[in-house]
């Protein structure tokens, strides 16, 4: 059986950074938030973006261990639409950062379940 709760999206509104991560998804308190799609697209023409998620609040220097996936490589020029069967579970808040790559405002994408 799936998880119940409300279809919620969330974006970047701000350029993605190399080192501080910006939100994504905010997280109530006693509320949980399962992936079931990524859209990442990244405007630079010559290198691969790289993005990492963290189930914390956005920070100028984020842990490791609040990495929630691997990181996710974006070809030059490209959109990269990733669906999650069974997507990992955030608790806290999804932040994201690009360590390579230029993810403009608007241009990352996280769709799931609030429950």
């Amino acid at each position: 059986m799936g998880v119940v709760g409300v279809s919620v999206s969330g974006w970047n509104t701000e350029d993605l950074d190399a080192t501080a991560t910006k939100t994504i998804v905010s997280i109530g308190s006693n509320q949980a938030f399962k992936v079931t799609e990524i859209i990442i697209t990244n405007t630079d023409t010559a290198n691969t973006a790289r993005v990492e998620f963290y189930d914390e609040a956005a920070s100028s220097s984020p842990t490791a261990t609040a990495q929630k996936l691997p990181e996710i490589r974006v070809p030059p020029g490209e959109t990269v639409r990733i669906e999650f069967k069974d997507g990992p579970v955030f608790t806290t808040e999804v932040s994201a950062r690009a360590v390579a790559g230029t993810v403009a405002a608007y241009d990352c994408m996280v769709n799931g379940i609030m429950f």
